[in-house]
Order: C-alpha cells, then sequence, then structure tokens
C-alpha cells in the first residue's frame, strides 16, 4: 500500500512539472511571437540600406563625374550586451579624394564620439535604426565633402579606419552622392514612391506629406540622394552588413527652431547687413514693412569698405509699403536701418542672387539655475590649447534688462580636482545684428561677451554654472596653429563661417544629446559687424611710430599716392607732396608743420626720364628764389627757409621733369614720402617690439611689390610663451600668421634713388596685439616667399593727441 502511494505522489509529481513546463515554454513562445512581431513589424516600416565595415584597408567609392556634394554617414557599432548609457569612447577614419592617377587631392582627418543609445521600448535598439544581428548601432555622424572646386580632378574617395576603443565593436559607413531629378520625372515620381520614403522625405516639413502642394513636392524631389557601393567583391574586398532605418536623421535634428527661409526681418533694434564682393556689385533692396498701418519714413544705408577714407552714408525718403532701391556698390558692407519692422531681401549683381539665404546660424547651449553645463579639454602633443568663451543674454524687453548685472561661474578642473574657480560678466550691449530665432516671439541678445584663456596641458575640463538663463558657446584652437590669411579677398569676405572656423573651432558640451533632448539649446542668427572706427584716428589724432630691422638691412624712399579723402595731418605736411607743374605759375600757401614755427625748409623731389645733367629754377611772386643744376633721373633737393605763407610759385626745367614739394597746404591728391625696408625672398628679418599698454596696439605693415612679383607669402611669427596663469583675457592675439597677397597691376608708387623703378601702392596688412599680451618686449620675425624682393615698412599706430616741444630761434 505504502508503495502504491509513492507511485500516484510521483506520477502526480511528473505530470504536474510536465504542465508547469508546458505553461513556461507557450509563455516563452508568446514572448518570442511578440518580439518576432514587433522586430516584423520594425523591418516593414523601416529603409533597409547598406553599411560597410571600416578597417585598415581602404574601402575605395568610384566619385567620377560627380559635381557637387558627396555625404558620408558614419556609425560606431555595439555589442548588445553594451548598457553603458553615459560613456563615451572616440574613434577616427581617414578619408581622400584622389584623381585619376590615385594621387592625394584632398585628405581630412575625422575624430568623432560614439556613445551607446538608451534602450527603446525596454529593447537593446535605438529608436530610429536597427540590425537583425546583436549589435548596437550608434549616433549617425555625417560628413559632406565638397567636389566644388576639383569636381573635374576627383576619381576616388578612399576610406580608412585610423582609431578605434575596443570598447566599440566596429564602425561602419555609407556614402551616397546627390542627384537632380530630370524635371518629365517629378510629375509622377511622387506617386511611385512608397509611404516610409514619402515620411522620410517629408519629416522635416511644417505640413504633413498629405497637404503638401504639388510644387512643394517636386522640390523635395528635385535633389535625391542616392547610394554609392564601394569597389570590389563583397566579402573578399568589403565586409557589408544591412541597417535597418526607422528615422533617418542627417546631422542633427533641430526641433522648434524656425529658420525664415525668404528674406531678413528689421526693425529699429536689428538692422541688416549685406556683404558685397570685392569688385563691387549691383544691389537691389527689396523692403516690404509688417505693419498694416505704414507711416512714411526715412531708410538709412551706409556703406563700409575697407579703410577709413571708404564711408558712404545715404537717407533715402520711403513713402510707401514697398519699396525697392537700386544702385551699384564697391567692395564691402551695406547697412540697412528701418524704424518700422520690414522684410529685407537682398539681390546681388546682374542675375539677382538672393543673398538673405545665406545668413549664419549657431546653435547656443543655455546655463540655466538647474543646468550646469561642462567642456572637454583637449591637448595636442601635452601642449597649452587656446579656448575661447562667447556669452551672451537674451530678452524679449531689453529696455527691462538694461539695468541688470549677469555673471556665469566657471571652473576648471584636472580630473575631479577643482584648480581655479572664477567669474565671468556678461556684458549688456544689445546687438543690433544678432537675433535668437523663434517662431513666435522677439528674442533679442546681446553681443558675445568673449574671454580667452591659454589652458595647460594638466587641465581637463571646464564647468559652467549661471543663476540666470545664459548662452554659451566654446571654440578651441592648437598653440600651433597657424591663423591664414588671403589678401585682398579676405578683406570683403564677411562670411562669418569663413572667419570664425578657420581661426576658432566650436567644442561640444559633453552632455550635448542631454542638452538638445532637453531643448536646452537657442538657435542665433548671425551678422557680419560693421567695422569700428576709432574716433581719435578718424580726426587725425594718432602718432605713428616705425620699427627699422635688427642687424643689417637695406631700405629706399618711396613717393606713395594718398589716397582720397584720407585724413590731413598738420604734422604730415614735412613728407606730403603736391605735384608741380612745369613752366606754369601757380598759386600755393606754404605752412608750417606745428603753430608757431616762423621759418621752414620746404623739399623739391625730381623724376625724370633720362640720365644726365638739367637746369632747374624757382621763382616766387615773380622773383628768382632758388636756382641750381642736378644730375641724375630721381632725387631730393633741401630747399633755403622760407616764411609760411601765400606765394606764386613757378619751376622752370631744361628737360621734361616731374616735380613735387612739400609743405604746400592743399585739399588736393598727394604723395607722401615714406621710407620703406628691402626684403630678398626667403630672407628672415627680426623686429623687436615695445607693447606700451594693457589695451589693443595695432601694428600696420604694408608691402610694395614691383611688377611680375607674383602671389606673395608673409609669414609673421610673434614670439611670446603660453601663459599658465588661467587668467582670462577680453582679446586674443594669433602668434603665427601667414599671409598670401595677390598681385596687383597698380604701379603708381614712385621709388626714388632708383633708376625708373616703380611699385604698386601698397597691400596694407593689420597685425593686432590684444589683451592677451601683458606690456613688454616682443620678438617679431617677417619671413617672404616670392619671385622678388620687396619693399615694406611696419608701424604702430597710437590714437590720441601727440605730445611735443617745439624749439626754435626767433630772428631780432
Amino acid at each position: 500500500m505504502r508503495l502504491m502511494i509513492l507511485i500516484v505522489i510521483a506520477v502526480a509529481v511528473v505530470l504536474n512539472y510536465s504542465y508547469i513546463q508546458e505553461q513556461f515554454q507557450e509563455s516563452m513562445n508568446s514572448l518570442s511571437l511578440q518580439e518576432s512581431s514587433l522586430q516584423s513589424k520594425n523591418i516593414e516600416e523601416s529603409i533597409k540600406t547598406s553599411t560597410y565595415i571600416l578597417t585598415t584597408k581602404s574601402l575605395i567609392f568610384d566619385i567620377k563625374n560627380l559635381k557637387s556634394t558627396v555625404k558620408l554617414i558614419a556609425n560606431a557599432n555595439f555589442e548588445a550586451t553594451q548598457n553603458n548609457f553615459e560613456e563615451e569612447w572616440r574613434y577616427s577614419f581617414v578619408y581622400q579624394v584622389l584623381n585619376q592617377n590615385l594621387e592625394v587631392i584632398l585628405e581630412r582627418e575625422n575624430h568623432l564620439i560614439a556613445k551607446v543609445p538608451p534602450p527603446s521600448n525596454h529593447k537593446q535598439q535605438t529608436s530610429d535604426k536597427f540590425y537583425l544581428e546583436s549589435l548596437i548601432p550608434g549616433y549617425s555622424k555625417t560628413l559632406y565633402i565638397s567636389l566644388d572646386k576639383f569636381y573635374q580632378e576627383a576619381c576616388y574617395l578612399q576610406v580608412q579606419l585610423r582609431k578605434k576603443p575596443l570598447e566599440v565593436s566596429e564602425v561602419v559607413v555609407r556614402a551616397y552622392y546627390q542627384e537632380k531629378t530630370s524635371e518629365n520625372k517629378l510629375d509622377y515620381l511622387w506617386q511611385r514612391i512608397p509611404d516610409h520614403k514619402q515620411n522620410s522625405l517629408t519629416q522635416y516639413n511644417i505640413y504633413p506629406k498629405n497637404l503638401l502642394s504639388p510644387q512643394e513636392k517636386k522640390n523635395l524631389l528635385s535633389h535625391l540622394w542616392l547610394p554609392i557601393a564601394p569597389q570590389g567583391i563583397p566579402g573578399k574586398d568589403y565586409a557589408k552588413r544591412n541597417l535597418y532605418v526607422l528615422s533617418e536623421t542627417q546631422g542633427e535634428k533641430i526641433t522648434k527652431e524656425f529658420l525664415p527661409d525668404d528674406g531678413l526681418l528689421i526693425d529699429s533694434k536689428l538692422h541688416g547687413v549685406i556683404a558685397i564682393p570685392a569688385n563691387g556689385a549691383l544691389v537691389e533692396l527689396h523692403l516690404e514693412n509688417i505693419q498694416k498701418n505704414f507711416k512714411a519714413e526715412h531708410i538709412e544705408l551706409l556703406w563700409y569698405g575697407k579703410t577709413l577714407e571708404e564711408r558712404l552714408y545715404k537717407k533715402i525718403f520711403r513713402d510707401r509699403p514697398y519699396f525697392i532701391h537700386k544702385n551699384f556698390y564697391r567692395g564691402g558692407l551695406l547697412e540697412v536701418k528701418v524704424n518700422e519692422e520690414a522684410l529685407l531681401k537682398t539681390f546681388i549683381g546682374k542675375k539677382k542672387t538672393q543673398v538673405d539665404k545665406k545668413s549664419q546660424y549657431l546653435k547656443s547651449f543655455l546655463v540655466s539655475p538647474d543646468t550646469p553645463i561642462e567642456f572637454q579639454i583637449f591637448h595636442e602633443n601635452q601642449a597649452a590649447t587656446f579656448l575661447r568663451l562667447d556669452i551672451r543674454r537674451f530678452s524679449e524687453n531689453i529696455e527691462l534688462e538694461q539695468e541688470k548685472q549677469s555673471e556665469i561661474a566657471y571652473e576648471f578642473f584636472q580630473g575631479v580636482k577643482i584648480l581655479k574657480k572664477g567669474n565671468l560678466q556678461v556684458e549688456n550691449m544689445w546687438s543690433l545684428y544678432d537675433r535668437i530665432i523663434d517662431p513666435i516671439k522677439k528674442i533679442y541678445t546681446t553681443e558675445p561677451s568673449q574671454y580667452y584663456f591659454s589652458i595647460p596641458a594638466k587641465v581637463t575640463k571646464i564647468r559652467f554654472s549661471s543663476s540666470q538663463d545664459t548662452l554659451i558657446n566654446v571654440y578651441n584652437r592648437p598653440s600651433t596653429l597657424i591663423y591664414k590669411t588671403n589678401l585682398p579677398e579676405d578683406l570683403y569676405d564677411y562670411s562669418r563661417k569663413k572667419k570664425e572656423q578657420f581661426s576658432w573651432f566650436l567644442i561640444r558640451p559633453t552632455n550635448y544629446i542631454e542638452l538638445v533632448q532637453k531643448e536646452k539649446t537657442k538657435l542665433v542668427l548671425r551678422q557680419s559687424r560693421p567695422p569700428q572706427d576709432d574716433p581719435e584716428i578718424l580726426q587725425g589724432r594718432y602718432l605713428t611710430e616705425s620699427y627699422p630691422p635688427q642687424k643689417d638691412w637695406r631700405g629706399r624712399y618711396l613717393l606713395i599716392p594718398r589716397l582720397e579723402n584720407s585724413i590731413k595731418r598738420r604734422q604730415m605736411l614735412p613728407v606730403s607732396f603736391k605735384e608741380i607743374f612745369v613752366n606754369r605759375k601757380t598759386s600755393i600757401e606754404l605752412q608750417s608743420s606745428y603753430t608757431k614755427k616762423p621759418q621752414i625748409s620746404p623739399k623739391l623731389i625730381y623724376i625724370g626720364k633720362k640720365l644726365g645733367l638739367f637746369k632747374i629754377e624757382i621763382y616766387l611772386d615773380n622773383k628768382q628764389f632758388w636756382k641750381s643744376e642736378v644730375y641724375g633721373i630721381r632725387g631730393d633737393i633741401a630747399l633755403p627757409s622760407l616764411t609760411p605763407g601765400p606765394y606764386t610759385l613757378r619751376v622752370v626745367s631744361s628737360q621734361d621733369v616731374r616735380f613735387f614739394m612739400s609743405h604746400i597746404k592743399t585739399n588736393q591728391h598727394q604723395f607722401v614720402k615714406r621710407f620703406a625696408n628691402i626684403i630678398k625672398p626667403d630672407e628672415v628679418l627680426k623686429f623687436f617690439y615695445k607693447k606700451e599698454t594693457p589695451e589693443t596696439e595695432n601694428l600696420s605693415l604694408r608691402i610694395f611689390s614691383p611688377e611680375s612679383s607674383g602671389t606673395l607669402i608673409l609669414w609673421v611669427t610673434i614670439k611670446a610663451s603660453p601663459r599658465s596663469d588661467l587668467q582670462p583675457a577680453q582679446k586674443w592675439t594669433f602668434r603665427k600668421r601667414v599671409f598670401k597677397i595677390l598681385p596687383s597691376d597698380d604701379s603708381s608708387t614712385l621709388v626714388l634713388s632708383n633708376a625708373q623703378q616703380n611699385v604698386n601702392k601698397g597691400q596694407l596688412v593689420i597685425i593686432p596685439i590684444h589683451s592677451d599680451f601683458l606690456p613688454g618686449e616682443y620678438e617679431i620675425n617677417i619671413k617672404l616667399k616670392g619671385k622678388k624682393e620687396q619693399y615694406f615698412t611696419l608701424s604702430k599706430i597710437l590714437p590720441g593727441e601727440e605730445q611735443h616741444r617745439e624749439f626754435f630761434t626767433e630772428s631780432k
């Protein structure tokens, strides 16, 4: 009996276990079916795209006959077990554009950040893309490779992995080119593409796809991105992996930001600024009032050329809501001011190219009381890194904000150790040129308060915090980076992108993704700034101090044409010359450079055509004042002393010679005599410059080129060790600069003491020495790369009244 009971119990346990096992298996099957169903649904809704695994062996894409841009999208992939969503890893790859002979014509190395995306739907896959394999794709990084400059040469794109950390399973890339769709296909192509592709094309539109007009659909289809496969045999020359994309984000998707697509909104607190090409252009301005009740008003136009003398102001009466102004303007900037809110559209040239669409936008990050922001600092070969901060305030009502003071706190870290703390003031100067982009309300912003730091290698990050909402952007540059300038075209290139990207490089906060997701960013519309003219220099109150080279050097005097409308300074009379016509009576007024000096000694410069002996006679008020015989082609003569005042002057010469005389009071075109140094190709000249003040001091270098000089390369190096005290400076000096100077056909400058040699009027190079340089003596080296020796002057401009003492002997 006991045995039977045990058998029954055993059978019951087995049956019960089988039942439990069946129930468990059903549950697992159910979960597996749900997961499979979800994955199948995702696959149906997604777009399958091919990616190619990057290794140290190059992937080669054929890009012959592509005339515009190649898009390269990279992803770092992680194992499905990876669940570290906070850490960042860095990987890099290099791409090269090759010609038909496999020679490199463009090369870039790209250093990118890889981060594991957080799980979606309780699964280890991203919400917008996934693999069927046990891999997690990281965030996409999109690069655009422009072929505009060398599309005729470009034949191949070669991509190769450089660096990958162990935590990253692999790096994949995919390439696309943009194809313009023919007009005859546009009418029916929209109906033939599937829904998911229509959704992908319209994901950044304001309206859903079913509300799009026929023209809007054509615009979306006019340029399509088509994939490019690498060369070779799959599995042998490259490895392919299929990526399923639910929602592709090309680069960074901007949410809840408004980009005006037609014109620029301006008002009394926001001016419009138009960049005009170097050779000048026909400018057509269209102004349309936004307010319904229009009142007659004036608009103001201010044109700025590259020098102080090139300025123009116009005030134009406007009696209708829609107004058009046409005029030819020389190269520079044109500023437009209005009293009422208006839409400004600008068209340049005969083809009427609209320039408003080229506005510059900058994504700035919001430092708020609940959100501090950190930036990691990288150092090249353990050298110091230069850091720039742009800090702004913003408000809808700037009148209420005028008296408020704001600051932002910063902390420098070495690992977790705080090395230095401080506060930076945010200036209260509200910008007339920049504005926060918002679809509903007007938001004004201040001019960026800029601060610069030299960061030693021990500093690894910087953290910012603020008790008020403050916008910040952080830029860096290696200490060894050379700042390059092309002259004269860069004087007219007011592109914010060019000025900023080639000198300072924008870096992202460490929590960039979080800031974007939490909408802790603002989009800033930026415009170029008109030059800030120094009132002291405008009034002619400044002193020029010239610097000679050290050790052995050579030079000659030049007779340089003065620019029209240039400032006439009394102190310049001894070196300012007016041309005197031969055998003609001329009424002149001689003037002293000092107010109380009773006598002057004018100079006479002669420029002949052939070598020989000839006679010169000078008559003042019909009486012979001076007579002599001179020999040579070019030279100058010191005349006897004269009393300042009006005279009738006549110069007589036995040969065909041009004459120039100093100390003549005139408003007409004049010449200036200046001594210029000579520099030979590959020669290095050393100068010692003494900075007198902690403020900005400008060095003025003007280079004069003989005919057929070709393009010049001028290297300017200022020797100064990077500061290590982590003290902020409000302006920054580029230590290493290269100037590429294009040739000029002008030959209006005369070289004295050199028979029949002329040079051009000179290219001005301004070298500012800012507040990051403390007062003291600094060594400056100048080196020339070119075909011929050049003439140049180096001087310092000191604004303000010149202090001097006058000594003279009064005759009895």
